[in-house]
């Protein structure tokens, strides 16, 4: 990490949380070029206005307002403890322009800029923490520093392309928030993708409002750290007539049937095509710890019985990425645990370890059991 050089060189001012908020959250209307009162010396929080976006360019990325409440390097190296986070969308076009977005706004980015994987979150569990807080993804993620101008950004997504994709275009979010409007108006006609990230943030108007026009503030404004929400309990892949795991109290977490090709690893070990996948969901932990204990009580140590292969990045076993996704699955992650003696095999998914190995626990309990381990069908009446 570039230090020592504090947050407000070259010229920049000095982080303020408050050049991130719309118009109207400034005491100044969208649209309009004069500012009035308001703001006061209250915190403030983003806010994302429902404008609608737009649909040709494959949407509009959620920008998520962290906020390091914890001890972090960042920080002690004179960045702000707040930075704006996104989740990498490959049908988003935005993103493909996120490293000429950046380029143009630093010059060199190799000199400029630093960027600091961390899919295991080890390196910033203090970030991995501000991004559950802000109501983020749970995955995988980088951190990119521009310690000449004093900001930082995160990049969220699985594989490391799509995790330095995003944080390019977050950090030069954040370098581009505090400037003028007019300012903005000239940059985005290179990057009219760009531009409707900063209507969906509240920094500029929707096309088509006349200057000095209000437009009218939104009955319902919708917090940027709002999480979209998530469907529980369905199988996304439906193969071979699996069936979906019995409900229980309190849900399931998402999970999905894979399958893999003939020339799959695991299939040439001579394990069997289809695995189910489970995706860890942290208001299920009761679910998760039982299929732990459901595991070691079954196959007895599982250190010596279980194997377990983590892929954050896609490398190790590209052929599970690829069945994930054909069958549906979230892309994120993953961890594929194999029970040897028992000739099956499960994946875990979150963004990190610990969740991962928990859901593929769980996952491997639901495998014994439809396999019909004769273990497993005593133990499981004792885990309703």
């Amino acid at each position: 990490m570039g230090g020592g050089k504090g947050f407000a060189g070259k010229g920049q001012s000095a982080f303020h949380p408050t050049a991130w908020q719309p118009y109207a959250q400034k005491g100044q209307p969208a649209g309009d070029g004069a500012g009035g009162g308001g703001g006061g010396g209250a915190k403030a929080k983003w806010k994302q206005e429902s404008w609608p976006a737009s649909q040709d360019d494959g949407g509009v990325p959620q920008v998520f307002n962290l906020v390091l409440t914890q001890e972090s390097q960042l920080t002690a190296q004179g960045f702000p403890p707040e930075a704006p986070a996104m989740s990498y969308d490959k049908a988003m076009t935005v993103f493909s322009s996120g490293h000429h977005i950046l380029q143009e706004i630093v010059q060199d980015i190799s000199a400029e800029v630093e960027i600091v994987h961390d899919a295991e979150w080890e390196i910033f569990p203090e970030v991995a923490e501000a991004i559950k807080q802000a109501g983020g993804e749970e995955n995988c993620f980088s951190v990119a520093t521009c310690p000449n101008q004093g900001r930082w950004a995160v990049g969220i997504a699985s594989g490391w392309k799509g995790r330095e994709t995003a944080a390019k275009l977050a950090l030069g979010f954040a370098l581009l928030v505090d400037k003028p409007r007019e300012e903005l108006e000239t940059f985005c006609k290179t990057y009219p993708e760009l531009r409707n990230v900063f209507v969906d943030a509240g920094l500029l108007p929707p096309r088509g409002n006349k200057r000095g026009a209000r437009v009218a503030v939104p009955t319902q404004a919708q917090e940027w750290q709002a999480a979209p929400s998530k469907g529980k309990g369905g199988s996304k892949g439906g193969s071979k007539g699996y069936q979906a795991p019995a409900p229980v109290a309190g849900g399931f977490p998402d999970f999905v049937w894979a399958t893999l090709g003939p020339q799959a690893q695991l299939v040439q070990d001579g394990l069997p095509d289809v695995g189910l996948c489970v995706t860890y969901d942290k208001q299920l932990s009761d679910v998760f710890r039982s299929g732990t204990f459901f595991l070691q009580e079954v196959i007895g140590d599982l250190e010596n019985n279980l194997v377990m292969t983590h892929d954050p990045d896609w490398e190790v076993m590209p052929e599970m990425a690829e069945a994930i996704k054909a069958a549906g699955g979230e892309e994120t992650c993953y961890t594929v645990g194999v029970i040897p003696a028992a000739g099956i095999w499960a994946v875990g998914m979150a963004g990190g370890w610990k969740p991962r190995e928990s859901a593929v626990k769980l996952a491997l309990s639901i495998a014994l059991v439809a396999a019909g381990d004769p273990n497993a069908g005593s133990v499981v009446q004792r885990y309703p």
